[in-house]
Protein backbone atom coordinates (compact mmCIF):
# COMPACT_ATOMS: atom_id res chain seq x y z
CA UNK A 1 0.00 0.00 0.00
CA UNK A 2 1.17 3.19 -0.91
CA UNK A 3 1.13 6.35 1.94
CA UNK A 4 1.98 9.90 2.46
CA UNK A 5 2.86 11.78 5.56
CA UNK A 6 2.39 15.66 5.40
CA UNK A 7 3.33 18.38 8.26
CA UNK A 8 0.87 21.44 7.52
CA UNK A 9 2.85 24.46 9.24
CA UNK A 10 1.10 27.09 7.43
CA UNK A 11 -2.33 28.89 8.51
CA UNK A 12 -3.25 30.93 5.37
CA UNK A 13 -6.63 30.58 3.68
CA UNK A 14 -4.94 29.44 0.34
CA UNK A 15 -1.98 26.68 2.30
CA UNK A 16 -5.09 25.06 3.69
CA UNK A 17 -6.69 24.64 0.39
CA UNK A 18 -4.00 23.26 -1.05
CA UNK A 19 -3.51 20.73 1.32
CA UNK A 20 -7.09 18.99 1.26
CA UNK A 21 -6.43 19.14 -2.59
CA UNK A 22 -3.54 17.47 -2.30
CA UNK A 23 -5.05 14.73 0.44
CA UNK A 24 -8.42 14.36 -1.40
CA UNK A 25 -5.72 13.41 -4.76
CA UNK A 26 -4.47 10.85 -2.68
CA UNK A 27 -6.97 9.37 -0.86
CA UNK A 28 -8.65 9.31 -4.40
CA UNK A 29 -5.92 7.03 -5.64
CA UNK A 30 -6.01 4.82 -2.64
CA UNK A 31 -3.17 6.11 -1.19
CA UNK A 32 -2.73 5.65 2.84
CA UNK A 33 -2.74 9.61 3.97
CA UNK A 34 -1.55 10.94 7.62
CA UNK A 35 -1.80 14.76 8.11
CA UNK A 36 0.33 16.52 11.23
CA UNK A 37 -1.17 20.06 11.51
CA UNK A 38 1.29 22.38 13.51
CA UNK A 39 2.05 25.71 14.24
CA UNK A 40 -0.40 28.40 12.48
CA UNK A 41 -2.33 25.96 10.98
CA UNK A 42 -3.33 24.62 13.89
CA UNK A 43 -4.60 27.49 14.94
CA UNK A 44 -6.68 27.48 11.78
CA UNK A 45 -8.23 24.86 12.82
CA UNK A 46 -9.96 26.05 15.97
CA UNK A 47 -13.67 26.55 16.01
CA UNK A 48 -12.98 30.51 16.94
CA UNK A 49 -10.63 31.14 13.82
CA UNK A 50 -12.03 27.74 11.02
CA UNK A 51 -14.37 30.27 9.33
CA UNK A 52 -11.97 33.13 8.83
CA UNK A 53 -10.19 33.51 5.36
CA UNK A 54 -6.66 34.62 5.80
CA UNK A 55 -5.14 34.66 1.85
CA UNK A 56 -0.71 35.01 1.58
CA UNK A 57 0.58 37.50 -0.18
CA UNK A 58 0.67 35.21 -3.31
CA UNK A 59 -3.22 34.92 -3.46
CA UNK A 60 -4.08 38.53 -2.20
CA UNK A 61 -4.89 39.70 -5.77
CA UNK A 62 -7.24 36.57 -6.36
CA UNK A 63 -8.81 36.49 -2.61
CA UNK A 64 -12.02 37.95 -3.99
CA UNK A 65 -12.28 35.34 -6.59
CA UNK A 66 -11.33 32.51 -4.70
CA UNK A 67 -13.90 33.14 -2.11
CA UNK A 68 -16.39 33.30 -4.54
CA UNK A 69 -15.91 29.81 -5.80
CA UNK A 70 -15.79 28.91 -1.89
CA UNK A 71 -19.08 29.88 -1.65
CA UNK A 72 -20.79 27.53 -4.31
Amino acid sequence: MKSLAVIVSGGSTNNLIQVLTLLMAAVHADVKARVFFRDESLFRLTPANINTQEFSGAYAHAAASVRTRLAK
